[in-house]
């Protein structure tokens, strides 16, 4: 069901499925249990889109969120 907001060419447009990637890794914190962390993303070419590159922009990406909030 097309929303309120989206013209219908733009909803017509939306395709009927979406391919994504799963990449999952491991988190070592010391003293504390490993976590599994999987992200999500349309970055599919893996010649082009390296899992670890994706990992470290994640990594870098969540330490700007927390920092962020930090500062409020």
């Amino acid at each position: 069901m097309r929303p309120d907001w989206m013209l219908e060419e733009e909803y017509a447009a939306i395709p009927e499925t979406l391919e994504l990637r799963e990449i999952s890794y491991i988190i070592h914190c010391a003293g504390q249990r490993d976590e599994v962390c999987t992200l999500i993303t349309t970055l599919k070419d893996k010649k082009i889109y390296l899992q670890e590159e994706i990992i470290s922009l994640y990594q870098m990406r969540w330490h700007v969120e927390v920092d962020i909030r930090c500062l409020k």
